[in-house]
């Protein structure tokens, strides 16, 4: 899914999106959710920027999350709290 969605945002072919592309496209994809949120939140409300993990383990800390179903794959967004 990660591969389809930078193709659509680039105006390529998924085939020939690179690892880079993907990183790239689900980091503003991240960007723009976490715009939306920071929105939601009560005044005054900090966000760091969003971090792209890569299907890496994700910490042990604090998270509120949500995911979709989109054409048999999922994504998955998380919220984490820092302290």
């Amino acid at each position: 899914m990660s591969r389809e969605i930078a193709g659509r945002m680039f105006s390529i072919a998924p085939e020939e999106v690179k690892e880079d592309d993907i990183r790239d496209a689900l980091s503003e994809l991240a960007n723009i959710i976490a715009g939306n949120v920071k929105a939601l939140l009560p005044a005054p409300s900090h966000l760091s920027l969003p971090t792209y993990l890569g299907g890496r383990d994700v910490p042990d800390i604090d998270c509120e999350g949500s995911a979709a179903d989109a054409g048999g794959a999922t994504l998955a967004v998380a919220v984490h709290a820092s302290r």
